[in-house]
């Protein structure tokens, strides 16, 4: 294998690792998640861990794996050189150094959604006048403040009632224009990522999200 064409992936891969990172602090601010799970990108130490050839079903080579390691430092001294793995970053490519994917794990704990950001950020968005409760807007803002109420309170199913009435509230047109774009972007996006939060960690009935078709509605949303 061309040492050249190695050096060159590698030094792809370990600039490839700093775009991710930039991308998941994106998310992370514009949806209220905490993508690093509770760790700084500050502390993140970043280790070649080696390459990798994948063979074709005749033997060939095929696929050349590029994979750094995510580590923090071990201050307990547990771990081999002192350095806790987290995570790794594996980038694929093609024999002539054409790239094909790219895979980032960070931990293995699910992502924790996070209430406190979407408190302040719906209460610095939301028009003060949908407070009056002579207005149709009201409603909506009642429904999600319920949600946060119950989320806070630990009350899934409850929340998973209140994201269902969003949608019935903003599936209607006349009430859906009526809404200032600013607040309604962000009541999607808040609506989207606590669904999913509730969703991918079992904290409501599958068979309710199926029967409601939550998923694609949702998606019609986002």
């Amino acid at each position: 294998m061309d040492i050249d064409l190695l050096n060159r992936l590698r030094k792809e891969t370990e600039s490839g690792i700093q775009k991710v990172f930039d991308e998941l602090e994106k998310q992370s601010v514009e949806f209220g998640t905490d993508e690093f799970n509770g760790n700084n990108r500050e502390e993140f130490i970043i280790k070649f861990d080696g390459f990798g050839i994948d063979l074709n079903e005749n033997g060939e080579k095929e696929i050349i794996r590029v994979k750094l390691g995510i580590y923090l430092e071990d201050k307990e001294n547990i771990w081999v050189n002192s350095l806790e793995p987290i995570g790794d970053y594996l980038t694929l490519y093609d024999l002539k150094g054409e790239f094909i994917d790219e895979f980032i794990t960070i931990n293995k704990r699910g992502i924790e959604f996070e209430i406190d950001f979407w408190i302040e950020t719906l209460n610095k968005t939301v028009p003060k006048r949908y407070f009056r409760r002579n207005i149709p807007e009201y409603t909506l803002v009642s429904y999600i403040n319920h949600s946060i109420f119950l989320f806070q309170g630990k009350d899934f199913d409850g929340v998973f009632v209140f994201i269902k009435r969003c949608l019935d509230y903003l599936e209607t047109s006349e009430n859906n224009e009526r809404i200032e774009t600013e607040y309604l972007d962000k009541v999607n996006s808040y609506l989207e990522t606590i669904f999913y939060h509730l969703k991918n960690n079992d904290l409501v009935n599958k068979e309710k999200i199926k029967k409601y078709d939550i998923v694609k509605r949702i998606k019609t949303k986002s």
